[in-house]
């Protein structure tokens, strides 16, 4: 919301969502996509939601979006749609699929992934890994029922990112 856009912008900082319940695509984080328009669509599908319809001047008075700087290293990204970072990402569920199996946190997470995520950083898994990257392709039933290849970034170190500016919609 532009409520929200503003306390951020103004703060010049972002709070990372903890994903707690592991609900979030690439656990917890700060998370951003690579292209605005689709941090458009995010916020219009979320205002369909709220409001059962899509209203262009409703929709330009509630929402803004946020452009940052990042940087950071390539060797720390972790980029899932690299084919060696999934079967390394494979392989470690495997190695640790009986503990995982155990935990009723995992059991019951909604996105298996972010929880298994949230695992290997609060086991030190992930040092170094100062953003996660993934592609997801997606049905947007905003527009025209399409499918939608959207870059997804989840800052896991908020030192990286820089200066915030408001954008135009």
């Amino acid at each position: 919301t532009k409520e929200n856009a503003s306390k951020i912008y103004n703060s010049q900082t972002f709070i990372p969502n903890e994903d707690e319940k592991n609900e979030l695509f690439l656990g917890r984080g700060v998370y951003f996509y690579f292209e605005k328009n689709n941090a458009v669509f995010w916020n219009i599908k979320k205002m369909k939601e709220e409001h059962k319809k899509i209203d262009y001047i409703v929709y330009s008075s509630e929402y803004d979006i946020l452009e940052v700087l990042i940087g950071m290293e390539e060797d720390e990204i972790l980029d899932l749609d690299k084919i060696e970072n999934y079967f390394k990402f494979k392989k470690y569920l495997e190695r640790v699929s009986k503990i995982l199996n155990q935990s009723e946190i995992y059991k019951n997470a909604k996105n298996k992934d972010a929880a298994l995520i949230n695992f290997m950083e609060k086991r030190g898994e992930l040092e170094g890994v100062k953003i996660i990257k993934k592609i997801y392709h997606q049905r947007n039933d905003t527009f025209d029922n399409i499918r939608i290849s959207r870059t997804m970034l989840c800052v896991k170190d908020e030192n990286v990112i820089g200066p915030i500016t408001i954008s135009e919609i």
